[in-house]
């Protein structure tokens, strides 16, 4: 960088990983029925055995496990800890649908 010269990267938002996450685990949830739905006629319109629905279905809950799992390893941007999750440990304990931080009850902007 030379003197007098800018850098134009915009700053982070911390709290963009937070609703990105919120969004895909209720989203998940929302549209888990409607989709499988689609997805259940148009394998029958094209002829495929009722049980096939399993391998969408379970590809979609695997989807949806992995951004709950993600989801919940946010840190929270004012103390650091794990924004959904109390206690320490193995027993602890998180609520993905939680509001402000467990630690320090900051909540999202």
């Amino acid at each position: 960088m030379t003197e007098g010269s800018r850098s134009t990267a915009k700053p982070v938002d911390p709290w963009r990983r937070y609703r990105l996450g919120k969004c895909l685990l209720i989203g998940g949830i929302a549209l888990y029925l409607p989709v499988m739905i689609v997805a259940n006629l148009a394998m029958k319109a094209l002829g495929v055995s009722d049980d096939a629905i399993v391998y969408p279905a379970a590809a979609w809950l695997a989807a949806w496990a992995i951004s709950g799992y993600w989801l919940s390893r946010f840190a929270c941007p004012r103390c650091g800890a794990r924004f959904f999750q109390w206690g320490t440990g193995r027993l602890a304990r998180a609520n993905l649908f939680a509001t402000k931080c467990q630690r320090c009850g900051e909540r999202p902007r």
